[in-house]
């Protein structure tokens, strides 16, 4: 797997907020989610902060009587965006 450089990485992020600024404007938001643009050092703690993020939101959904395979795709998208801001 090709690593994607950091600058790539924090332009798409930068995308995401600008999206999200839109979305606010548009009424579809009421907060902008705001992705922080990231560092090579944020990247490692990232991803073990990840594991810990991904198992607090499937107890969310599992309290919420989300169905399992919703909870199973919600987190297998989650974990695909996730590895496509890392490593895409």
């Amino acid at each position: 797997t090709q690593k994607t450089p950091l600058s790539t990485l924090n332009r798409r992020l930068s995308a995401l907020r600008k999206f999200g600024q839109f979305g606010q404007k548009m009424g579809w938001l009421k907060e902008n989610p705001a992705i922080t643009n990231a560092n090579s050092n944020s990247l490692v703690k990232n991803q073990d902060q990840s594991t810990k993020v991904l198992s607090e939101f499937q107890k969310q959904l599992e309290k919420e009587k989300v169905s399992s395979s919703t909870i199973k795709n919600y987190l297998s998208d989650l974990r695909h965006f996730l590895s496509w801001l890392e490593f895409s």
